[in-house]
């Protein structure tokens, strides 16, 4: 916060280690902030983080109870109304380490729940996925919008053109009927990013009816998401 003076409002700063442990907090309201690492809620009484689904212990570097994707009754409920492709990722995701965090590699992953990429089909489809800072440390700097699509109006006796491949920044994730939330995690997100940056260097041939749109999204959707941290 910036006083009348434009002095600056230090109410609450933190200091962590690489899983989360509260090593200094500062300032008036530090303690009384319980949003702190990874967006968890922190409780200073019992050093333990609510991570919306199990608590987390920072000290040990675990969870105090397993992975509720492992539970079939957890798994049906929270996945019956998703995708198959995102069912089948979560099937595979359930057989992993049920009380490790992010795989033992605190400093270069986190795990917040909902990192998510979104798919726009219509009459024109398009991609909108966030960008993370490289380390991924639970941080994201903005949401880009990724198009393809022909460098000029494509006359009716004309199929295939150079296509053109655009990536710009949008408010935020899109809303509609037609959206669909893909899964992914931050690194994941950093592939997408690489590639699309590739395609905008060297796009694909555009064709209306073999290789739109549609086509390239359905790629763009899948890229990195078996880079599971």
């Amino acid at each position: 916060m910036t006083a009348a003076d434009h002095s600056v409002l230090r109410h609450g700063s933190f200091e962590y280690g690489p899983f989360g442990e509260v090593i200094r907090a500062t300032g008036p309201m530090a303690k009384v902030n319980p949003f702190t690492f990874g967006t968890y809620f922190y409780d200073w009484e019992t050093d333990k983080y609510y991570a919306k689904n199990r608590y987390y212990d920072p000290s040990p570097g675990r969870f105090l109870n397993r992975d509720p994707l492992g539970d079939p009754a957890f798994f049906s409920l929270y996945a019956h109304d998703k995708p198959e492709d995102v069912q089948y990722k979560l099937y595979l995701a359930s057989f992993g380490p049920a009380y490790t965090f992010v795989k033992n590699d605190g400093v270069n992953c986190v795990d917040p729940l909902g990192l998510d990429r979104w798919v726009v089909w219509g009459p024109h489809s398009y991609i909108v996925y966030p960008i993370w800072d490289k380390k991924c440390c639970s941080r994201i700097l903005a949401y880009y919008r990724a198009d393809f699509s022909a460098r000029w109006y494509l006359p009716t006796s004309i199929l295939v053109g150079p296509g053109k491949v655009t990536a710009f920044q949008v408010p935020g994730p899109p809303t509609g009927w037609n959206v669909r939330t893909i899964e992914s995690t931050c690194h994941a997100d950093i592939a997408l990013e690489k590639w699309v940056d590739q395609q905008a260097a060297n796009p694909p041939l555009y064709s209306l009816i073999s290789f739109n749109c549609n086509t390239w999204v359905s790629i763009a959707k899948d890229i990195g998401l078996e880079q599971v941290p």
